[in-house]
């Protein structure tokens, strides 16, 4: 294997579970212009041409492919041994990658998540992008859908609810228009959603669920937000029922093995009783 390798092969396994240049960049901790040349130097160390670039970013090649199936069985060797790696010099970690509402709605929990006597440091992974937890690359995992994974354990929290909001201060929130995610950047079940149903009064694109939130406390437009995240701010009011086609049920997803560590089962017992408690607060009733 020549020398330097590794971390192009990381980057290639990087871009194909976040999907995004710019999202494993900032997963990896690197630039994304260094990001880009480690991608470029591995088609230029096995002389392939391993993705299609466009307008829309990287896409893989036939090659590309090729390569990632025959690296897929290394990701987990990887993983592992990075883990190994890191707990030899610190506690070890326990990864919880939730998306951005959900992230929030978890911090008002942090006390309850994690305790100054742990012997483990509990690490937040907010991302709209859904990782490997089959890899190990996080511990735990919240997601919107049950896992179709074969290896992965998966327990119910509950429902949420989403409803419309527009800020307070407005005099006629039935006229404003909506803010949605762009579609270009990991598009939501609400941001498709507003597409179907309001494609032409679209107020706003954005490029972050939590800048819907932020634009809409601003009295730019109307948001479909969760009602744990709506109902939570002062400044916003619902100008609509809560839309029940968007309601679901979130699971907690955990490997099939790593569901059995001591840690990651204080964790996963923790969250499961967070939400437990605060079941009315996620359907907004």
């Amino acid at each position: 294997m020549k020398p330097g390798i590794y971390s192009e092969i990381r980057a290639f396994l990087a871009l194909s579970e976040f999907g995004t240049q710019a999202e494993a960049a900032r997963q990896l901790g690197v630039s994304s212009a260094t990001f880009g040349r480690s991608l470029l130097k591995l088609e230029k160390d096995l002389n392939q041409r391993l993705f299609h670039r466009g307008k829309s970013g990287l896409s893989l090649s036939l090659e590309g492919q090729e390569l990632l199936a025959r690296l897929r069985p290394l990701a987990t060797e990887m993983a592992e041994l990075e883990s190994w790696l890191r707990q030899g010099t610190r506690k070890p970690q326990v990864k919880l990658s939730a998306g951005t509402w959900t992230s929030l709605f978890l911090a008002n929990g942090f006390k309850t998540l994690c305790r100054s006597d742990d012997p483990f440091d509990l690490v937040f992974v907010p991302t709209e992008a859904r990782l490997g937890i089959e890899h190990r690359q996080v511990d735990i995992g919240i997601r919107g859908a049950r896992p179709e994974e074969g290896n992965l354990a998966a327990k119910r929290l509950g429902q949420i609810g989403f409803a419309p909001y527009a800020a307070k201060n407005v005099t006629d929130a039935d006229s404003m228009g909506w803010l949605c995610l762009h579609p270009d950047y990991a598009s939501t079940r609400s941001s498709r959603h507003v597409m179907a149903n309001h494609s032409e009064a679209i107020a706003a694109y954005v490029t972050a669920p939590r800048l819907m939130l932020d634009f809409a406390l601003q009295g730019v437009g109307k948001a479909v937000l969760p009602c744990f995240i709506g109902d939570a701010q002062e400044q916003l009011q619902r100008t609509g029922d809560e839309i029940e086609e968007l309601r679901e049920h979130q699971w907690l997803v955990m490997h099939g093995d790593g569901r059995f560590e001591t840690h990651v089962r204080q964790v996963a017992d923790r969250v499961a009783d967070f939400y437990a408690a605060r079941q009315g607060v996620l359907l907004g009733a």
